[in-house]
């Protein structure tokens, strides 16, 4: 399910999700479009370098359906259960 996830978001099949690509997403599939939205974009970007890899959101998202931690990026990518 992971990597379809990230294959939905990766529009450009660059291997990696794009602040534009994730603004993306936000709008059209989620219809979110606050201003501090893309703050999850910097958390899920775990190693600074511009771009969420398929590691990076992978790994959120066994975060999420597995949490050891609350403030997890996955948790606070999908939302706190």
């Amino acid at each position: 399910m992971s990597d379809v996830f990230f294959d939905v978001i990766d529009t450009d099949g660059d291997n990696q999700i794009s602040r534009e690509e994730f603004s993306r997403f936000l709008k059209d599939v989620w219809r979110v479009q606050a201003p501090d939205a893309m703050d999850m974009f910097t958390e899920l970007d775990t190693d600074g370098d511009g771009a969420i890899s398929r590691h990076e959101l992978i790994r959120a998202m066994r975060e999420f359906f597995l949490p050891n931690d609350a403030e997890a990026p996955g948790s606070l990518f999908f939302g706190h259960i």
